[in-house]
């Protein structure tokens, strides 16, 4: 068994266009930390919508969309 952290790029595969570039990752083993936050009736709504389709819990599909949201906008 691997003793190395299993990490999750945020940034789409292949190489940066300059070599400073940064690449943001997390690991996948770090302690989930809590977060507050405030959502509109339709976001809610459709959050709802969400857990019943997939059966995920709503904490999952904001990490999810927090992880798809930087890797769009870490490039």
């Amino acid at each position: 068994m691997s003793t190395k952290p299993r990490t999750q790029s945020f940034l789409k595969s292949g190489p940066a266009k300059r070599s400073s570039k940064k690449i943001a990752t997390v690991s996948l083993d770090q302690q989930m930390l809590p977060l507050s936050l405030r959502l509109t009736q339709p976001q809610l709504d459709g959050l709802n919508i969400l857990r019943q389709k997939t059966g995920l819990r709503q904490n999952e599909l904001v990490r999810r969309a927090i992880d798809e949201f930087l890797r769009k906008e870490l490039v």
